[in-house]
């Protein structure tokens, strides 16, 4: 069974398709988007795998955890604080908060102050990050669709 994403998924960010019903549009693409979360869990668990057995210097890529464990968790918390981030990521806090200075001039995640303590700091991915990794994903995802297809034909 191959399935392929809406294509609003694989636009370029800011441009989204317009078919079909809004409502139908966002029911879809919340669907879509739970599917591809559970994609990017499963990358994210394949790269903890990989740092079990390979010296984590050989494979890095700080922005690209940060930016999978943000994808991951957007449903359910929608942010985390720094140091609760570095620690999913896997990451040292000094790493995290030094590529979250280089995402945030990126637009691809905010960070805001918590107004009842002000020494923490949440961080959630932007409107901009969120469009770019479900385009990334789906257009992934496809691409192993399309050659697991390909290879069963």
């Amino acid at each position: 069974m191959q399935r392929r994403f809406d294509r609003s998924f694989r636009e370029k960010p800011g441009r989204a398709a317009s078919t079909g019903s809004e409502k139908d549009h966002q029911t879809g693409a919340a669907a879509q988007r739970e599917v591809l979360r559970g994609y990017a869990d499963q990358i994210r668990h394949s790269r903890d795998l990989r740092h079990k057995s390979f010296d984590r210097n050989l494979f890095g890529e700080p922005a690209w955890d940060i930016l999978l464990t943000l994808y991951v968790i957007d449903s359910d918390q929608r942010r985390l604080s720094t140091r609760d981030l570095s620690k999913h990521a896997n990451l040292a806090l000094t790493t995290a908060l030094r590529w979250l200075d280089y995402l945030a001039e990126q637009d691809l995640v905010t960070r805001k102050t918590n107004p009842f303590d002000r020494r923490v700091v949440y961080v959630e991915l932007s409107d901009k990050g969120r469009v770019a990794m479900d385009h990334y994903l789906a257009e992934l995802h496809d691409a192993a669709v399309s050659g697991a297809g390909a290879m069963n034909a």
